[in-house]
């Protein structure tokens, strides 16, 4: 019985954590992409690089919704 309230606050503080890194997820998101497009134009080898290094940390793999939107733009 209470296994099941132990893990709904388990899942209740996941989402909790997420929310709150969910500015600084955008940040390094929108930061990677504006250096990409420094120079006027983003290639495909840019932008594949940037997803590769953005889904490979831990700290962002929470955002890949948020990396998805961004990168198809």
């Amino acid at each position: 019985m209470f296994g099941i309230f132990k893990k709904k606050t388990r899942r209740a503080a996941a989402e909790i954590k997420k929310f709150e890194k969910r500015d600084l997820a955008q940040a390094v998101i929108n930061a990677a992409y504006l250096v990409a497009y420094a120079d006027g134009e983003c290639e495909a080898s840019e932008k594949a690089k940037i997803e590769q290094v953005l889904r490979n940390q831990p700290a962002l793999s929470a955002f890949t919704s948020e990396i998805n939107a961004i990168s198809a733009t």
